[in-house]
């Protein structure tokens, strides 16, 4: 794991209504960069620790390509 992590909350609109986040989690976890995942769905926040702000930017295109608005 890098040393040089960044967190990054990502507010997620459409998560309140998502009651299984784990295929959510585990779509982000495929993401290069990205070394570890919390979702929240009381709080519709998406919690991503990177190594790269490519990272995000690719977590938040996978956020999107699951349906998910971005706030």
């Amino acid at each position: 794991m890098s040393q040089n992590l960044m967190r990054h909350t990502l507010s997620v609109e459409s998560l309140s209504t998502t009651t299984d986040t784990e295929p959510l989690a585990d779509a982000l976890s495929e993401v290069p960069g990205l070394e570890e995942v919390d979702v929240d769905p009381a709080t519709g926040e998406v919690e991503v620790a990177v190594d790269s702000e490519v990272a995000v930017g690719d977590a938040r295109w996978v956020l999107r390509h699951r349906g998910h608005e971005l706030a």
